[in-house]
């Protein structure tokens, strides 16, 4: 549940960003490196697909990755952190 919710207010404050994210605005809004990216989406954990030599990650796919109570827990970087604190704030825990 709270996952879910988490998700939602994630998905909100992403909106205005595109479905198909580049690699390096998903690495501006997380905080990840594109590296780190990349090697999720080879591995599977997150969809994206390579397009005129770009890496594209779903939008969707990434926020479910970072949403996950295992993954949540280790990615501590600023951007999660001030998401986390909104999310907070907003009254969702």
């Amino acid at each position: 549940e709270e996952a879910r919710e988490l998700r939602e207010y994630i998905a909100k404050q992403w909106a205005k960003h595109p479905d198909a994210l580049p690699s390096k605005l998903a690495a501006e809004l997380t905080g990840l490196t594109v590296g780190t990216l990349n090697r999720h989406v080879a591995k599977g954990n997150i969809f994206g697909a390579v397009i005129g030599g770009k890496v594209l990650i779903s939008k969707q796919s990434l926020i479910g990755y970072l949403t996950a109570p295992d993954v949540v827990r280790k990615v501590t970087t600023v951007q999660m952190k001030k998401l986390l604190a909104g999310y907070k704030r907003a009254g969702k825990r």
